[in-house]
């Protein structure tokens, strides 16, 4: 979960904006979003006080998949929702005004 003190907020957050400001200057690229974050936890294994472990290493995976879980939550699925609220369901496996019942056919 991303939600850590104000004070621990503080001590990242100038950094990731000037990191931020540093991407803004070339391309908004798939690859370099995913390089600083691959960097980003090789680093953080490296400087593991156990070093490459695989708790270590389960650690930095757990993070990895929580942070994308999170931001799928709170991001996109929203983002999600008003595009289907603009545009219409794909099928009746997606309508909310259909009851689950009347989705699912039975034989």
């Amino acid at each position: 979960m991303p939600y850590i003190t104000t004070d621990k907020r503080r001590k990242y957050d100038s950094f990731i904006l000037a990191l931020v400001a540093s991407m803004e200057q070339g391309e908004h690229s798939n690859g370099d979003l995913n390089y600083v974050i691959s960097k980003l936890v090789h680093e953080w294994l490296i400087s593991h006080p156990d070093g490459l472990r695989y708790d270590s290493a389960s650690d930095a995976y757990k993070a990895m998949v929580c942070a994308a879980a999170e931001f799928y939550r709170v991001v996109v699925a929203p983002y999600e929702d008003v595009a289907k609220e603009k545009t219409g369901p794909v099928s009746v496996l997606d309508d909310d005004s259909i009851a689950l019942e009347q989705k699912t056919p039975r034989p």
